[in-house]
């Protein structure tokens, strides 16, 4: 007899992917938490910081976006066509050096695009200096029951606990056997937990 959530997943091919990303989280945290819950004094768990230390860092949040077509050359702002909303799951670990506010590390994402039904997860590596940040990552995208793969393209401004993005996206379409390109603008609203402080706190002028 297969176990419940086996059978959720081969009913829906979107349980499955969320899923997956849950299990990413939840392998992903327990291990850097037990590693460095104590480290410096900091006591066991994750806690949210509150200013830029020397160390590693979870950040979980939400995606709330716009999806269209990007733009052409001669063509003002970001996107064109219909827009449709965008709402999702992000998840990154970064290490920070605190010096220069240099950071480096990797994300993982699960979105929805309504009202067509299309959810797409990525994963891949990002890096930043200071509020300005960038990302590329290899994406899956689950669109009418087909599967399609392709890659985005990710640029961010943080402030406090909100980073402004801009994406482009392209997705391999099996039908008509090219890639189709899609732009994203949104915000992703991120809490940053401590996993481990390896040095002091940024001070201006240090």
């Amino acid at each position: 007899m297969g176990s419940p959530f086996a059978s959720v997943c081969t009913r829906s091919p979107r349980a499955a992917w969320a899923w997956l990303v849950v299990g990413l989280l939840l392998g992903l945290a327990p291990r850097e938490a037990q590693a460095s819950g104590r480290g410096r004094g900091d006591g066991p768990g994750l806690l949210l910081a509150t200013q830029p230390y020397d160390g590693r860092y979870l950040s979980l949040g939400v995606n709330l976006a716009y999806e269209g077509l990007p733009t052409r050359d001669g063509e003002d702002g970001f996107l064109r066509g219909d827009l449709y909303p965008v709402v999702g799951l992000e998840a990154s670990v970064v290490q920070l050096e605190s010096r220069n506010l240099f950071w480096v590390g990797g994300y993982v994402d699960l979105t929805h695009t309504f009202p067509h039904e299309a959810t797409r997860m990525s994963i891949g590596p990002e890096i930043g200096w200071g509020p300005v940040g960038v990302d590329l990552g290899l994406t899956g995208e689950l669109r009418d029951g087909r599967v399609g793969g392709g890659f985005q393209v990710r640029g961010m401004l943080t402030v406090g606990y909100v980073a402004a993005y801009v994406s482009y996206i392209s997705t391999y379409n099996a039908t008509t056997r090219d890639f189709q390109p899609n732009a994203q603008v949104g915000l992703l609203l991120k809490l940053p937990f401590i996993l481990a402080i390896t040095g002091e706190p940024w001070r201006p002028g240090a």
